[in-house]
């Protein structure tokens, strides 16, 4: 499935990666790995949520800082109560 990320999470592997801690990754790549966002597509197989769902995902390949990112739907689960995509906030 595809979602459009709206809002991703920076966790340490990510931070260790970018300082040269953790070898990158080969490229093409990109990083993180957890995000929320809009379903853009889905294939016929997937029936836990539709396009335009709200969804949070984790644990897929890298890539999460990424407008668009093609997640395993397994990793993938919709969002029961409404949050707000268009508010930015600091990291804590």
């Amino acid at each position: 499935m595809q979602v459009e990320n709206k809002a991703i999470g920076i966790n340490y592997i990510d931070t260790y990666i970018r300082g040269g801690l953790y070898p990158p990754p080969s490229l093409p790549s990109g990083l993180g790995t957890e995000a929320a966002g809009v379903v853009s597509k889905v294939g016929s197989a997937v029936k836990h949520v539709k396009e335009g769902d709200r969804v949070v995902y984790a644990q897929s390949a890298l890539g999460a800082y990424s407008s668009v990112h093609n997640v395993p739907a397994d990793k993938v689960a919709s969002c029961p109560m409404p949050f707000r995509l268009n508010r930015p906030r600091p990291p804590s």
